[in-house]
């Protein structure tokens, strides 16, 4: 069960120097300027699950100025199946928690669908001793791999992770994924075809109070 208020997450954003989107312009607010956030689960035995045990949240504010939000299972790690097969010869990626302005356009994810394509540098380390445990090690890697945020299955909900990611972000249910793609759409519309994403770990969203700050 997802633990956390919106508020949690914004003030996590803020104390971790991020910005949070909130429509601002020079000529005042402009609708639609989402918020993409992954939230990876750091609690007791979750850090090395194959299962979709984590969330992305899409948060915006609509014509009203008011704020909405969804939640998705999902998963901001690499599968099993990488992890004990890594397909690089360095291991397999791991995307590392920060904000990554512009890091995502519109295209389509393996030639197949639409969905989110890396466009702009992303943090990460890679895993390569192929133990099936989360740990990766070695330096810190900038680059652009190819780390989509698209669905799992195309049937319904899906229970492991295995092979749909390999550094990417990947919804369990593509009914929640077709919704965070519309909120992609407005956001296109009105901001131009860059799309911004945030990971956070459970530990620090946890950490803070659910006030307004």
């Amino acid at each position: 069960m997802y633990p956390f208020t919106l508020q949690q997450v914004f003030n996590t954003m803020e104390d971790l120097g991020h910005v949070v989107f909130r429509g601002n312009t020079r000529r005042g607010f402009k609708p639609y300027d989402p918020n993409f956030i992954g939230i990876r689960n750091l609690a007791p035995g979750e850090r090395d699950s194959n299962r979709f045990n984590d969330w992305i949240l899409a948060a915006w504010q609509g014509s009203d100025a008011d704020w909405d939000h969804i939640v998705s299972n999902s998963t901001t790690d690499p599968g099993l199946k990488p992890r004990l097969d890594p397909g690089h010869a360095d291991g397999v990626a791991m995307l590392l928690p920060g904000q990554y302005r512009r890091c995502w356009k519109r295209g389509l994810h393996k030639g197949r669908y639409p969905a989110l394509r890396q466009c702009g540098p992303m943090d990460f380390r890679r895993d390569y001793d192929g133990d099936g445990n989360l740990d990766p090690a070695g330096p810190v890697i900038t680059d652009v791999i190819g780390a989509n945020m698209h669905h799992a299955s195309a049937k319904g909900e899906s229970m492991l992770v295995d092979g749909w990611s390999e550094a990417c972000q990947v919804h369990s249910d593509i009914l929640f994924f077709d919704a965070f793609m519309a909120i992609a759409d407005r956001s296109v519309e009105n901001w131009g075809e860059y799309i911004s994403y945030t990971l956070l770990e459970s530990t620090d969203v946890a950490a803070r109070d659910a006030s307004t700050s």
